[in-house]
């Protein structure tokens, strides 16, 4: 009778497996977890880092991750993405509305987490490009002076 009892007290296959899967996926998400949070810390680092020549305090920048709603200048926002000129943003605006943006008198506010997602996309956009410049699609445009 006690081997019966071992027996049934013995894990079934598919239980061993269900208790290995999960396992795994656990291990995976955890990772997963982890590489998302080191990103994070690493763009809002450079975020802070490139707010606090604009006359912010580190303190004040840092703060600002703690708020969802938080926003930034149109100048602020320039600097954050790492581009030369506020009017670059404005001509985004032109062609393609920005994410988050918000007018406040005659002011535009720019979400940061609008921001972030955006430099997110750009340091992604420069990982896949080795050369760190865009690649354009190809259109299937000739050339017009190509037979000349």
């Amino acid at each position: 009778m006690s081997s019966s009892k071992k027996t049934k007290a013995s894990k079934s296959p598919a239980a061993k497996l269900y208790t290995q899967a999960a396992a795994v996926i656990t291990q995976a998400t955890s990772e997963a977890v982890a590489v998302a949070q080191a990103e994070f810390e690493a763009l809002r680092d450079e975020i802070v880092g490139k707010l606090i020549p604009l006359g912010w305090s580190k303190e004040k920048a840092e703060a600002l991750f703690a708020d969802r709603e938080s926003t930034l200048s149109l100048a602020e926002t320039a600097a954050v993405l790492g581009v030369t000129s506020p009017a670059t943003i404005h001509n985004w605006l032109e062609k393609d509305p920005f994410p988050g943006v918000r007018i406040v008198g005659e002011q535009r506010r720019f979400r940061l987490a609008d921001v972030y997602l955006t430099l997110q996309d750009i340091r992604q956009t420069e990982a896949e490009n080795t050369s760190g410049h865009l690649e354009f699609p190809d259109f299937g445009d000739e050339d017009p002076y190509a037979g000349r």
